[in-house]
Parts: structure tokens; C-alpha cells; sequence
């Protein structure tokens, strides 16, 4: 299970079209969740730009919610093909060269992040540990070695290891040798696929 301060912050079910889950999931109307569907394909800046696209079969510049890169997505398992790693691949390093601003310069001390887990974000998490429980089901929880480098606050890696286990629970936040790679990232936002398996493989060696 990866994790973030931002994800464990969260207890409620997330909204939008981006995030809502299905109705057999979330417990949710049927109709409100397709309802979230509708009103983001009238949003103007989509359904416009969509409906030139059916019309010329292009994708332009200006269409910013249109995907101009061809398939992202495997047709079998559903996993991302990020269009970026194919731009690494061409460019090299002057693909983080070009794009310095999208990497914004780090303090290079360590920063404590606030805490994030309290009275309902903790209630979430024992549920899921509950669930877990119930079907004899194992876990891993990896705190993303996030860009920014700020470490997760103590209190919560202490609550995690006390609901998962402490041998379960691995923090790769903070400054460390996954973070300070910028090679790691397509932005300050997202790392790449290599960091994952780096982070795999060294979860799986502690085993």
C-alpha cells in the first residue's frame, strides 16, 4: 500500500471525475456517480475541444484536457504508460535540463512534515487493517519518497507501524538516496516506474 501525508490525511471518499470510485465500491448512488461523469463531458474546455477533435481528428495544441500522446494505457492490465518516459528516453538529460522549473529547488536540510493521522484518519486505517485481517491478507505500506523531501512526521510512522506491524512499514521520505536523484522524477510530482522497482527491491532484500 502506498502512501503519502497527503493520502493518509484523507477519510472521507474523494469526488470528481478523476477520483470517484463505483457505485459497488464506494456505496454510492449509481446515478450521482454517472452524474459526475456527465457534468465533466460538458465542462467547455472539454466537450469543445472533443467535439473538433470528432470532427478534424486532431488533436491541438490548445485541446488541454485532450491526449495528444496516442495510447497511454496498457489494453491488458490497465497500467500507465507515462508519454514522458519516452520523452527521457529521446532527450536525456537535457530533458531535465529544459525543464527546471517543473523541479524547484530543494532546502537540502531536513524538514519534518506536520502530522497527519488523527482520530478518523486513524479509524480508516484500522478498518483496513480489519479487512486484511478478515482475509488472511499480508501487507507492505511504502511511504513515497516524495520530491520535496520532507520526512514523515514520527508520530505517524508510529501509528502506522503499530496498526501494520513495524516490520511492514517502510518510510522513504525525507532525504535519502532515492530523493536526492532528480533523474528519479518527471516532475516534482510523479517519480518514474525505475524508482518503484528500486524501492521493490529493496523492501523485498529486507525479507
Amino acid at each position: 500500500m502506498i502512501l503519502d501525508r497527503t493520502s493518509l490525511s484523507r477519510f472521507d471518499l474523494l469526488t470528481g471525475s478523476s477520483h470517484i470510485l463505483p457505485a459497488d465500491i464506494s456505496g454510492r448512488n449509481p446515478f450521482a456517480v454517472q452524474l459526475e461523469f456527465m457534468q465533466a463531458f460538458a465542462m467547455p474546455d472539454f466537450l469543445f475541444p472533443y467535439l473538433k477533435y470528432r470532427i478534424t481528428g486532431n488533436v491541438e495544441p490548445d485541446m488541454k484536457r485532450m491526449n495528444p500522446y496516442g495510447r497511454i494505457r496498457d489494453s491488458k492490465n490497465n497500467d500507465a504508460f507515462n508519454p514522458r518516459e519516452k520523452q527521457i528516453e529521446q532527450e536525456g538529460e537535457e530533458y531535465w535540463e529544459k525543464r527546471k522549473n517543473e523541479f524547484p529547488e530543494r532546502e537540502g536540510t531536513a524538514i519534518i512534515a506536520e502530522p497527519a493521522i488523527f482520530h478518523r484518519q486513524r479509524m480508516v486505517l484500522d478498518e483496513i487493517m480489519e479487512v486484511l485481517r478478515q482475509h488472511g491478507t499480508s501487507i507492505y505500506v511504502l511511504i513515497s519518497p516524495d520530491y520535496n523531501q520532507k520526512k514523515l512526521h514520527p508520530n505517524d510512522r508510529e501509528i502506522l507501524q503499530s496498526i501494520f506491524g513495524k516490520e511492514n512499514v517502510y518510510d522513504f521520505s525525507g532525504i535519502n538516496e532515492f530523493t536526492e536523484d532528480y533523474h528519479h522524477y518527471y516532475e516534482a510530482g510523479h517519480y518514474r516506474p525505475l524508482l518503484g522497482s528500486k524501492l521493490l527491491e529493496r523492501i523485498y532484500k529486507c525479507q
